[in-house]
Order: structure tokens, then sequence, then C-alpha cells
């Protein structure tokens, strides 16, 4: 009768360490396809830059402004754990991925709004009498 106790004692604790084991591993791995579909929308609001006089801030100061921002959404994105998803799943993290690298060569690399006039036409003063709200792309359309 006492073997049979010990038996059963040890039997619940190996029952025990391994749902312990298992919740524990389970709780580490949070990141599912849900949280890149959630970040994937989180980066779309990111990437709309917000407006100056009615154009996209493409400056400077915005993009310093925004770094911080930039670089929790990346973080986010590194954390994910894709070992267990199926392919289709894992070319959409990395799809996600070359987006934010493009960002981040933009800001880096390329710095168009230190190059581009077409981005600082404000500046330029290429309208002369016309106020700045009317010195935008949309009158470049016309």
């Amino acid at each position: 009768m006492k073997n049979i106790t010990n038996v059963t004692i040890i039997f619940v604790s190996m029952i025990l360490f391994i749902v312990i084991r298992f919740s524990s591993l389970l709780a580490q791995n949070t990141n599912n396809y849900e949280d890149l579909h959630a970040l994937f929308f989180e980066w779309r609001k990111f990437e709309n830059p917000p407006l100056l006089d009615g154009a996209p801030n493409y400056t400077k100061s915005q993009f310093r402004k925004r770094q911080k921002t930039f670089k929790l959404l990346e973080k986010k994105l590194s954390e994910i754990d894709t070992s267990r998803w199926s392919q289709t799943q894992k070319v959409d993290w990395q799809l996600l991925r070359a987006e934010m690298n493009g960002y981040d060569f933009n800001r880096r690399i390329l710095r168009s709004w230190e190059r581009d006039p077409a981005l600082s036409l404000k500046n330029l003063n290429l309208f002369g009498k016309f106020s700045s709200k009317y010195a935008s792309c949309e009158l470049l359309d016309t």
C-alpha cells in the first residue's frame, strides 16, 4: 500500500511539473499571428505622417520626434516569435520588416527632407504672392 502511495505521489508530482512547465512556456510565447496583425495596423497609423499646412510633414524635426515610436514598433516586431508559423505567415512578418527597413533607410540614408525640393516647396517660396497654405503639391497637378 505504501508503494502505491509513493508511486501516486511521484506520478502526480510529474504531472504537475509537466503542466507548470508547459503553461510557463505558453505564457512566454504570447506573440501570435494576431499580434502581427495588430502591429501591422499600428505601423500603418504611424507611417502616415502628420500634416503641416495640409501637406505631409517630412521635416527633419518631425522625423526626430517620431524616432522613439519607430524604435518601439521595430522592437515589437523583433520580439514576435515566428518559429511555429506557416510559411505564408512568416512572409507577412518579413513584409512588415521590409517596410520598417524602408522607412529607416529613408530616414538615415536618403534624408529627402534635406535634398528634395518637392518636400520643401514652402521654404523655396516658389509661389511668390500665394500664402503658404497654397504652396502644396496639389497645385502642381492642375
